[in-house]
């Protein structure tokens, strides 16, 4: 092949990668733009759908290589704004501020980290749609950008809108101040706009913080439990909330009892939480703890975890989601408002158990079957237990030719408090007990003599 050959071919691919690269720029530019629309959108609304949000991320990053003076700043500087640029670039404003004239005002890291829990709590930016709504008020569209001597040569207080609606007072004496907080320091853009670096976050109050934690208690971390089950977050904090309400008896019961701790590890669930009554009503309490700690009660208990954190908003009519446990759940909303899982009714909706999952308190136990058959042979067998131990201790008595080989009673498993036992008794602990602490008070099997 000639050297005109291949200089022709080199030309040829080249040409088709540039079109296939404008091509792309095209399409990622346009969902960019429908992205940003919906997004502004929700963020008005105080509701910003994740998926979308996300969307936003890639745009950020093209702006990044594009010529986004702001996050070329924000990239330069080393330490002390990076909690905003975080949250800037993950936001929708990136390309809203590209185009105008703004004086910016940028809080410092530490104005950010004081709402930071230390170990644990609600920390407000966790909200995406209160962040979004904080950034934009951080902005100040004007034909001028301010500059710090311009506020040092303010006599009086002046006031400017932001993009998100409030409204930032600055002094100039006896200090340069935005709303009463400190300008710590000053930076020109090559574009012109002017970036404030703030002392601490604007228009976040305890009474702000406090009012949105109400809103929004599935964004609280949780504190760290070594107990009940250390190894299941959700399911040890979910435990110890129901433990505390005088409905849920029989499900603390019944949670001590199973062990459903490996199958319920870390977090990330939801919780159809039946109360006293249903359990009542099919009879499961006077089961024994032996029954609710088989493999029935188990899988019994596990069709009411449903993996994947859920919403009132989720549970849509028809809906059907897969229980831990193998079954299927159907979501049913009623003419009258009400919603059903299957024929349990949703008695309370939306229990948050801190950022780990959430709870939904029903009036009815799902799949009863499950353990219903061995219900009645349970309870007929702990009913005779008493009655032929008599008997057997009276046939012994009237034979007194025989031995312990020649009698020999068996029954079910003994399990005691341990109160109850004489010291001299030789017992040891059960194999569930070495691995998973429980939560009432510690059992033991007597052991053989």
């Amino acid at each position: 092949m000639s050297h005109l050959t291949r200089l022709s071919a080199f030309l040829l691919l080249v040409s088709i990668a540039i079109t296939h690269a404008a091509t792309l720029n095209e399409s990622n530019g346009s969902r960019h733009a429908s992205s940003l629309i919906h997004n502004t959108v929700a963020a008005k609304e105080m509701h910003i759908d994740e998926s979308h949000r996300h969307d936003s991320v890639p745009a950020a990053k093209a702006t990044t290589e594009g010529s986004n003076q702001l996050i070329d700043f924000l990239n330069d500087m080393k330490s002390g704004t990076k909690v905003f640029q975080h949250f800037f670039t993950h936001s929708n404003l990136t390309q809203i501020v590209e185009d105008g004239s703004y004086t910016i005002l940028i809080p410092s890291d530490n104005a950010f980290q004081r709402w930071h829990p230390i170990d644990w709590g609600f920390y407000p930016f966790s909200v995406p749609e209160f962040t979004e709504s904080i950034l934009r008020n951080h902005f100040l569209p004007m034909q001028k950008p301010l500059k710090l001597e311009d506020i040092k040569e303010m006599t009086g207080k002046e006031k400017f809108k932001a993009l998100g609606g409030e409204t930032v007072s600055f002094r100039g004496k006896p200090q340069t101040t935005a709303n009463n907080v400190t300008i710590l320091n000053e930076s020109v853009l090559p574009n012109g706009n002017t970036v404030l670096i703030l002392a601490e976050v604007l228009f976040v109050t305890e009474a702000v913080v406090s009012k949105l934690h109400q809103m929004h208690k599935d964004k609280e971390t949780p504190p760290l439990l070594a107990f009940p089950w250390f190894g299941a977050q959700f399911l040890s904090h979910a435990f110890l909330s129901l433990e505390r309400d005088s409905r849920f008896t029989q499900i603390t019961r019944f949670l001590n009892a199973a062990e459903v701790a490996p199958y319920v590890s870390g977090s990330n669930y939801t919780f159809f939480v039946p109360t006293d009554e249903a359990f009542e009503r099919h009879g499961f309490d006077i089961l024994s703890d032996d029954v609710l700690a088989s493999g029935k009660g188990v899988n019994l208990l596990l069709n009411h975890f449903i993996r994947g954190r859920l919403y009132n908003k989720d549970l849509k009519n028809d809906k059907i989601f897969e229980t831990i446990g193998g079954k299927a759940v159907k979501i049913q909303r009623k003419p009258d408002g009400n919603v059903t899982v299957n024929n349990a009714l949703i008695i309370e909706a939306e229990v948050f158990v801190y950022n780990l999952g959430t709870m939904f308190y029903i009036d009815e136990i799902l799949y009863p079957e499950t353990i219903e058959s061995a219900d009645s042979k349970d309870l007929n067998d702990t009913e005779m237990n008493d009655e032929e131990a008599t008997n057997a201790e009276a046939t012994t008595q009237e034979s007194p030719s025989s031995t312990q080989k020649d009698v020999e009673l068996i029954t079910k498993r003994t399990v005691v408090h341990r109160h109850d036992i004489d010291d001299d008794d030789e017992f040891e602990p059960l194999d569930d007990e070495i691995v998973t602490p429980r939560v009432l008070p510690v059992k033991y099997e007597a052991g053989s003599k």
